[in-house]
C-alpha cells in the first residue's frame, strides 16, 4: 500500500473513531448534568438540542471511518480486514435505529407530555418513552462499544502490517492476508 494512503487512513480512521466514540462517551458523562439544575422538561430539550449536535458528529465520524476502510481494503485483502467492516456495519446499523427510530418515537411523546407534572392519562406515554430511553441508552452503549473493539483491532491489524522481521520480511503477513496485493 502506497504510504500516503495509507497515512491519510490511518489518520482518518483514528479521528473518525475519536469523534464518534469520543461523542457519545463526553455525551454519556455530561447528559444527566442539566436535569440536575433544569426541570424535567426543560433538561429534555437541552438534552434533545446535545443529541441533534451529537448525532451531525457521529455521522462525520462514521463518514471519515468508512473512507478510512475503503482505502485499506481497496489493496489489502484477507478476512481479517474484512472484519473490521462488519463491525463498522453494525455501528452505522444501531446508529440507525437509535437516531433514526427511536430518538423520533421518544421526541413525539416528551412533546406532548410533561414529565414536571405527569397525569394519570400520561402515565403510559412516560412510561413507553422510558422504555424506548432505555433501548436508546442500550443501543448506544453497544455502539460505543463494537467502536472500542473497532478502534482495538485495526490498531492491532495496523501494527502488523507494519511490523517487520529481519529476513522473513513480510511472508508472516502474507499468509495471513494482512499485505496488500496487486491489483
Amino acid at each position: 500500500m502506497h504510504r500516503g494512503r495509507l497515512f491519510i487512513a490511518l489518520v482518518s480512521f483514528y479521528v473518525g473513531i475519536g469523534i464518534w466514540v469520543g461523542g457519545l462517551g463526553v455525551f454519556a458523562l455530561i447528559a444527566g448534568v442539566p436535569f440536575e439544575v433544569l426541570s424535567r422538561d426543560t433538561a429534555g430539550v437541552v438534552n434533545r438540542l446535545m443529541l441533534a449536535r451529537l448525532h451531525v458528529l457521529e455521522i462525520a465520524g462514521a463518514v471519515l471511518i468508512g473512507i478510512a476502510l475503503w482505502l485499506l481494503n481497496l489493496r489489502i485483502r484477507g478476512w481479517y480486514w474484512k472484519a473490521a467492516l462488519v463491525v463498522f456495519i453494525a455501528m452505522v446499523t444501531l446508529f440507525g435505529v437509535y437516531a433514526g427510530l427511536l430518538e423520533p418515537m421518544m421526541n413525539a411523546i416528551a412533546r406532548s407530555v410533561s414529565f414536571d407534572s405527569p397525569t394519570p392519562e400520561t402515565a403510559a406515554a412516560i412510561a413507553r418513552f422510558e422504555g424506548y430511553h432505555r433501548l436508546h441508552v442500550l443501543l448506544a452503549g453497544l455502539t460505543a462499544l463494537l467502536g472500542v473493539i473497532l478502534l482495538g483491532w485495526q490498531t492491532w491489524l495496523v501494527t502488523r502490517l507494519l511490523e517487520t522481521t529481519p529476513g522473513q520480511e513480510g511472508t508472516a503477513r502474507q499468509d495471513s492476508g494482512l499485505t496488500p496485493t496487486e491489483s
